[in-house]
């Protein structure tokens, strides 16, 4: 005995006599409609769409009046534990503002370096930022070649400087590694 293979019908499907597909029915039976009821369906969905829509708008907007100081708590503890993150969010905002956001994959890179500055910074318990080569004031990409984690004292005074001269050990791409990435230079906490 042969089965024969029958596909699920999408809604909105039309058939030979002109009907509409709606749905299945739970007992696997088909519902068909005529254009008018079809189009006033939907026209019902929408309109409910919008009145749920608008409900759950109120809702929400009484829910953050009578919450404001639990929500601002809740946002302030996930942004103390995701700093790194907000730092990265922060940056892309400022580079899309100039025109300079990353390239492809670049993203998901440049936030790994603000994390990691924040490690670095919670580490040596000195605060460090993280630094656009070329600034993007003057035309620098916010993309990891651009990139690196410099003491927060040497990013504030090279400012948005292209000729600016850094210790030797600040002058590789990223803070104490060298190109080769084989040996770890340090300048001091900060210094």
């Amino acid at each position: 005995m042969q089965t024969e293979h029958k596909t699920k019908l999408k809604r909105g499907t039309r058939r030979e006599d002109g009907l509409l597909f709606v749905k299945y029915h739970s007992n696997g039976s088909e519902y068909w409609m005529n254009d008018f009821e079809f189009a006033a369906m939907i026209e019902n969905e929408r309109k409910n769409r919008l009145r749920r829509k608008a409900e759950l708008s109120v809702y929400e907007s009484n829910y953050r009046s009578a919450n404001r100081e639990k929500i601002n708590r809740d946002h302030a503890l996930w942004r103390k534990k995701n700093a790194g993150k907000v730092a990265a969010v922060r940056a892309m905002q400022r580079a899309r503002k100039k025109g300079a956001t990353p390239i492809g994959d670049g993203a998901h890179e440049a936030k790994a370096i603000y994390e990691t500055a924040k490690r670095i910074s919670n580490c040596l318990g000195v605060e460090h930022h993280v630094d656009h080569i070329v600034p993007l004031a003057k035309g620098g990409a916010h993309h990891i070649s651009n990139l690196r984690v410099l003491p927060a004292k040497w990013n504030l005074r090279k400012s948005d400087k292209l000729s600016f001269k850094l210790p030797a050990c600040y002058e590789t791409r990223a803070f104490g590694i060298d190109e080769d990435k084989t040996t770890v230079t340090a300048c001091g906490r900060g210094e």
